[in-house]
């Protein structure tokens, strides 16, 4: 959101915190409809009030999106957007507003039209995916077997890293040229993106 106080967290919910969590409020106690669960939401960097938020169905193993332009109040479902598999989370491009990746279990999909219509494809499965906000033609995205980079926004990507001491990759934070690393039960590992680039 606009500023770092402000924290939602979607449980039997949607709740909020503008005081870093000293306090909270319950927005919207009835978001969670059939055999879907609400498992993230995200939001809509760009367009103030716009929350993403996205359902798994733990049955079928699919996905359904929805939006809120109300900051969670009322939801809509994204009619573009519905995936037979999982989805792990949404990224918002940091300069253009109508571009948005859905990844997941086997999901890959990429919108250019701010959710409405969506472009699936098998280039990467991953946990995790982040731009590179120095250059938003460059992503990095967490692995099973290791860190991949694309450099044409998103299309294609391939192996950046891969270090048999850190095996699985699950989530990233970038910050300048530092890439954190957090893998699954093998720490944390921080990696100097435009060294590990020019050698």
């Amino acid at each position: 959101p606009n500023t770092v106080d402000t924290i939602f967290i979607a449980y039997e919910g949607l709740s909020y915190t503008a005081d870093m969590g000293k306090t909270w409020k319950t927005i919207n106690t009835d978001i969670d409809y059939m055999s879907f669960s609400l498992d993230g939401i995200c939001y809509n960097p760009h367009v103030p009030n716009q929350l993403v938020g996205y359902y798994n169905n733990q049955i079928l193993t699919e996905s359904e999106m929805i939006v809120s332009k109300d900051g969670g109040t009322s939801w809509a479902v994204t009619y573009g957007f519905s995936s037979p598999r999982s989805c792990y989370d949404v990224v918002f491009h940091p300069t253009d507003k109508d571009k948005l990746i859905a990844f997941g279990a086997s999901l890959y999909s990429i919108s250019e039209d701010g959710g409405k219509h969506w472009n699936r494809s098998k280039a990467i499965e991953a946990w995790d995916i982040v731009y590179d906000v120095r250059n938003p033609e460059v992503l990095y995205g967490a692995t099973a077997d290791g860190v991949y980079r694309s450099v044409d926004g998103g299309l294609t990507w391939n192996v950046f890293f891969q270090n048999g001491n850190v095996g699985e990759v699950r989530s990233l934070v970038m910050y300048n040229d530092m890439l954190a690393i957090y893998t699954y039960q093998r720490g944390i590992y921080l990696l100097d993106v435009d060294a590990l680039e020019a050698s």
